[in-house]
Order: C-alpha cells, then sequence, then structure tokens
C-alpha cells in the first residue's frame, strides 16, 4: 500500500484533521506493512541480533550472518540471475551458472590454463570446454570438451542414467566422421562385476559376437580354446593335426 499520512489539520486546533483513532489506526498501518516486508508480520528480520535474518553492522551487512566480517557476508546459498565479480571470489560450491561474461570466461580459462590448477572437486552440469585438466578429488561432469590431456588418478567412471549403459566414443581423425565405441555390457547379461584387462602388445582388438567376419589376423603364442572351428581348413598351416581332435573340423 501507499503510505498513509495523518492529517494534521490547516492549522493548530482547527477541527479539520484526523481524530486521534484515525491517527493511531494510520500509524498502526504504516508499521504492520514494515514488519511484515522486513519480517514476519510481528518481528523484524533486518537487525543486529543473531536472530535477525539480515544483520546491519556498519559498514557490512549480513544476510544469515549475526556478525557480517565483509561487505556483503552470506551465510547460505545465493541465488542470482546475474553475479558480477571486479575482484577475487572464493565460492565453495557453484550451481546453476548458465553464460558467464567475457572477462570471467577469460579469468577462469586462464586460472585453469596455468599450473598448478589443483581442484578437489569439478561439478559441471553444462558443457565444459577444458585445455588441460587434473582431478584429485571427485569430478562429476555431464558434458566436457577437452582439447588437451586430461589425468585422472585411479579410476574413471562412466556411469548410465538414460536407460543404455555407460559408454566412451573414440572419434576418427578425418572431421571426426567415425567413432568407435566402447560400451558396457546390457544389466541382463551381468551375473557380477567383470574387470577386462588390456593387452601389453600393439595392435588391434579383436572382438566377438560380430555381425560379420573380423578382418584382423589372430597372433598368438598361447592357447585357443573353441568348441568348434568351422570352415574347410585349407587357410590352416604349420600344425601338426594329430595334436586336435579332428571331428572340432568337422572330419
Amino acid at each position: 500500500m501507499a503510505k498513509l499520512g495523518i492529517n494534521t489539520g490547516s492549522g493548530p486546533n482547527d477541527g479539520t484533521g484526523d481524530n486521534l483513532r484515525l491517527g493511531g489506526s494510520k500509524i498502526n498501518s504504516n508499521f504492520d506493512e514494515i514488519y511484515a516486508a522486513l519480517g514476519d508480520g510481528t518481528n523484524l528480520s533486518v537487525g543486529t541480533g543473531a536472530t535477525s535474518t539480515i544483520s546491519l553492522v556498519y559498514p557490512n551487512v549480513g544476510i544469515g550472518s549475526a556478525i557480517p566480517a565483509h561487505k556483503l557476508d552470506v551465510n547460505g546459498n545465493v541465488g542470482a540471475p546475474g553475479v558480477i565479480v571486479s575482484g577475487i571470489a572464493t565460492i565453495a560450491t557453484l550451481n546453476g551458472v548458465g553464460t558467464l561474461d567475457a572477462t570471467t570466461t577469460a579469468t577462469i580459462e586462464s586460472a585453469i590454463a596455468n599450473l598448478p590448477n589443483d581442484f578437489t572437486y569439478i561439478n559441471v552440469t553444462g558443457l565444459a570446454t577444458v585445455a588441460n585438466m587434473s582431478l584429485t578429488g571427485v569430478g562429476t561432469i555431464n558434458a566436457a570438451r577437452i582439447s588437451g590431456v586430461t589425468t585422472t588418478t585411479n579410476l574413471v567412471e562412466v556411469r548410465s542414467d538414460d536407460g543404455t549403459p555407460g559408454r566412451i566414443d573414440y572419434y576418427c581423425e578425418v572431421s571426426n566422421a567415425h567413432y568407435t565405441r566402447i560400451q558396457a555390457a546390457p544389466h541382463s547379461e551381468y551375473s557380477g562385476n567383470v574387470t577386462a584387462v588390456l593387452p601389453t602388445k600393439s595392435g588391434d582388438i579383436v572382438v566377438g559376437d560380430t555381425g560379420s567376419a573380423i578382418s584382423q589376423n589372430v597372433n598368438t603364442t598361447g592357447i585357443i580354446t573353441a568348441t568348434s572351428f568351422v570352415g574347410e581348413g585349407s587357410g590352416i598351416y604349420g600344425l601338426n593335426i594329430s595334436e586336435f581332435d579332428l571331428g572340432m573340423f568337422g572330419m
């Protein structure tokens, strides 16, 4: 409402102003609006006490802080459509970041690019473009574009929340036209967690359960165990056939 003023009349004791009851009612209405806007209707939230939501301790202002130590001391979460920082900002957790201005973006990029860029926790819900990144703690990144080298100590987890097993796409070198996807097996095929150990020899990884024949050669000094071998065997050489069960070759 608009502020209610008390009519004091045209002159002293001329009887044209508000009576005492009406004047007191206007005073109460004005205070009721102030206490509703700056408190709970009964108590003010602005003050200097420990129970105040907003504390004024000159020259500082505290929100959720009884004794503000800074020009603006906020004890709790801050939600703002835009934040402009011209100095140094120390933030424990920063969520819901949309578009950053060019100066802020350049400052963050410089901090990341110039070692040591040590981050204990990084949580990114959008797209992160990072030249080089080293994580020593827990990093939760939903989308990241990394143009340099990423070093992760001990463990990388690729989890799923979209109904498809976790996967990683490796793109070819020509305009990223093709990719090879490494993907976890579906839940129905698991009876427990498995560990796949990478080879220590250079070369292609031979896979099974393919839709067509693989084109790579298999070169091994170990043992190949199979229930049967399919084909007439004309391409097999250098074997002591007596060591084999001829039934494996349909003989």
